[in-house]
């Protein structure tokens, strides 16, 4: 009697991460790299490097808004392959429901502008089904540029870039109060221009009797007011 051995063999997706994010001091962002072949759709990558922290910092698939930045993923962050295979990295890029085909509508997860773009040639082409989901190239003479895939291409994903950025802090100033030494004789005027290129002064309402030692008055300045230079001259 023939005897016959089966054997079963099972194909598991390996999780590789860089040993530590990378800085790029242009952006002030920590990049990661997370390689899982065959495992991650873009909504499931998305969640994945959300669920990832360094430094007490959240992450989130990587948005590219410059040249820059895009050379920095490429050259510092993606690996390099001696073939040319597709492989393609999940970034944070998507085409918003309803948008024209192939190239309307696309979109960073984060809201900020879509002003830059590294599309290979011939993409964004929608070829597959549903191709809403942005991807960066990790092989040789494409890396760098982008591709659109559908969020079921598990099998051309070879992972995702992640994204630490620090929170972003902005300063509003609505009112500059402006203080400047006085004598009680002197009448002064308060006045201001955009720019330093021209010596056009514009008076900043009406002249101000000085107030010894000290005279202050206030300029309330709306968010979307150009900055202002101010100074402080006797009034004729």
């Amino acid at each position: 009697m023939k005897k016959f051995t089966l054997c079963f063999v099972s194909v598991m997706s390996v999780v590789t991460i860089n040993a530590e994010p990378i800085f790029f001091p242009d952006t002030g962002s920590w990049y990661e790299l997370v390689e899982a072949y065959n495992t991650y759709t873009w909504a499931e990558a998305r969640t994945a490097a959300a669920a990832r922290s360094y430094r007490g910092i959240s992450g989130r698939l990587a948005t590219i808004n410059s040249q820059a930045e895009n050379n920095f993923i490429a050259d510092s962050v993606l690996p390099r392959f001696s073939d040319c295979a597709n492989r393609n990295y999940w970034i944070g890029g998507f085409q918003q429901s309803g948008s024209s085909e192939p190239d309307g509508g696309w979109a960073w997860i984060t809201g900020e502008p879509w002003t830059f773009t590294s599309w290979r040639r011939g993409e964004p082409n929608n070829a597959g089904i549903n191709s809403d989901f942005l991807s960066i190239y990790g092989d040789c003479g494409a890396n760098s540029t982008w591709n659109d895939m559908g969020d079921d291409s598990v099998i051309w994903s070879y992972g995702y870039v992640v994204e630490y950025a620090p929170p972003r802090f902005s300063i509003r100033v609505s009112q500059v109060e402006l203080r400047w030494d006085s004598q009680t004789n002197q009448v002064y005027q308060v006045q201001f221009r955009s720019t330093l290129t021209t010596n056009t002064w514009i008076d900043l309402g009406a002249p101000i009797p000085g107030n010894s030692p000290t005279t202050c008055t206030n300029d309330v300045v709306s968010p979307d007011s150009p900055r202002r230079f101010y100074r402080v001259v006797l009034a004729l």
